[in-house]
């Protein structure tokens, strides 16, 4: 029987992260998961990472987005 132990590369694991769309910290916190005072950061950092790579048009957008969610927040 063949062994099922696999080792892969940070190359191949990162062609895998960026074919899905997430960052490699998002890949090993589903395997690892942070406590809560770095789960803030990581949230953080996922959100920063969403955002790379898009025009600016498209970042004002979600900026906007996110001030009205605060705002709505706010009102209640």
């Amino acid at each position: 029987m063949k062994d099922q132990n696999k080792v892969c590369s940070i190359e191949v694991l990162e062609r895998v992260t960026s074919a899905l769309g997430i960052s490699l910290e998002a890949f090993f916190h589903y395997i690892q998961p942070l406590d809560s005072v770095r789960q803030e950061e990581f949230t953080m950092e996922e959100i920063v990472d969403q955002l790379r790579g898009r025009n600016e048009e498209e970042q004002k957008r979600v900026l906007g987005v996110i001030k009205a969610l605060l705002e709505d927040d706010r009102k209640e």
